[in-house]
């Protein structure tokens, strides 16, 4: 439990709020840039490698995403069906530019396929950068925990990170950003939080309809009258011991269509989220149909990388995972090229990539070879003299998290055409 990350971490931060706030020269390029079709964009890029843009589907996957993409395809003619994706991984998922592309590409294919904006984490209540579609706003002071320290001081879920207080009072109010290609609203907040602790009680005002409380689920539902884009909720304590723990937040409407959830945590390795005890609990009450996880780029970067411990780390994660949902869709991504301390290229990746297809064979999972579609070694100085990516060799600039978004959400719709 600490109010400030570990140096390495701190580092990250510092230099990923500096690009959110002041970003690069390529982070203002018109919004047109990217609205234009996937294909004309990426064939822009001549070293993408275009043929390796593809879903590889592993045992019994291609089954699995079969049934799942019927059910996204039924979207749009079945009143009030929802299709839930789920995104899990590390820094390049936690600013959440490269999801985000995805959510868009999917929610604005067609009318009718905004299902809602997904799950949320108040990042900035545990002092690190947030994604821009959304701000959190909050009074009392707050901790945090998360799961790249090594023994965190509180229980975690699938987001990886938490935020705790025992103020006698505490306010959080959540804000969905407007947005010219696509607009949120809810009318129920889920609250992932201890609920097993009455330490606290909810705060009802004149907006609230009912607040339940699933305490075997572990959250709480509050059920707004009107729908809206913004919600505050305050905590208020009955006792002088005890503690409220906030997992996450999920705005939810009874809209059918595509609802796509994001979370990631800057410096987390595939080992990191084994230490996340409520993983599997709310992993069920969030029921993906899709689960994309992106991690290894920090196993990757380890100076005693180890091939076989990477994957049976990846495969503990992956059968923990289908423990609790055997028929959800898992979709693995390799991490991309990186350098290390920005000039010396990391073999490493190579043998991520090549772990990452022996666990998805071996948990009958799919692959999306990022680091083929980049152009495998050495690519990443390609990608930087382009404007694609940072000057630590390793993060994107937002216009290269957007041309992966734009990659993977071709990839996808490919995969559906060959699997109908």
């Amino acid at each position: 439990m600490v109010r400030t990350t570990t140096k390495a971490a701190f580092v990250l931060n510092r230099f990923l709020k500096s690009f959110l706030l002041t970003g690069l020269i390529f982070l203002f390029l018109p919004a047109s840039a990217f609205s234009k079709n996937g294909s004309a964009l990426i064939n822009s890029y001549p070293f993408v490698n275009t043929k390796a843009n593809t879903i590889r589907f592993y045992g019994k996957s291609g089954e699995i995403f079969k049934k799942v993409f019927q059910k996204l395809a039924a979207v749009d003619s079945t009143k009030g069906k929802q299709f839930k994706i789920f995104h899990l991984g590390d820094s390049h998922i936690q600013a959440d530019f490269f999801p985000d592309m995805v959510r868009k590409k999917l929610q604005t294919e067609s009318p009718g396929k905004n299902g809602g904006r997904g799950f949320i984490f108040p990042y900035n209540m545990a002092n690190t950068y947030q994604p821009k579609n959304y701000s959190i706003s909050f009074s009392g002071e707050w901790m945090h925990a998360t799961n790249i320290q090594s023994q965190p001081a509180e229980e975690l879920g699938l987001a990886g990170i938490c935020v705790m207080t025992e103020a006698p009072e505490a306010a959080v109010i959540l804000s969905l950003a407007n947005d010219p290609s696509v607009q949120y609203s809810f009318n129920t907040l889920r609250i992932f939080v201890n609920t097993t602790n009455d330490a606290y009680t909810l705060k009802q005002d004149s907006t609230i309809q009912s607040v339940k409380a699933c305490k075997d689920s572990g959250y709480v539902d509050v059920v707004f009258k009107n729908y809206r884009n913004e919600a505050g909720v305050t905590f208020t304590k009955n006792s002088d011991s005890g503690k409220v723990i906030i997992y996450g937040f999920v705005p939810m409407s009874d809209s059918a269509g595509v609802v796509y959830s994001s979370a990631g945590v800057t410096g987390a390795a595939v080992t990191s989220f084994l230490k996340c005890s409520l993983l599997e609990s709310q992993l069920r009450v969030m029921a993906p149909d899709l689960l994309i996880i992106s991690l290894g780029t920090n196993d990757a970067s380890a100076k005693r990388f180890s091939s076989a411990g990477f994957q049976n780390a990846y495969g503990e994660l992956i059968r923990r995972v289908r423990n609790v949902l055997p028929e959800t869709a898992i979709l693995l991504t390799a991490p991309g090229d990186s350098n290390r301390r920005k000039r010396r290229p990391n073999p490493n990746n190579k043998k991520a990539e090549e772990s990452i297809f022996s666990v998805a064979e071996d948990f009958d999972a799919a692959v999306w070879d990022f680091y083929a579609v980049m152009g495998g070694a050495r690519s990443i100085k390609k990608w930087y003299k382009a404007g694609l990516c940072g000057r630590d060799r390793v993060h994107l600039t937002r216009r290269g998290y957007e041309l992966q978004g734009e990659l993977l959400y071709e990839a996808l719709m490919d995969s559906i055409k060959k699997l109908q």
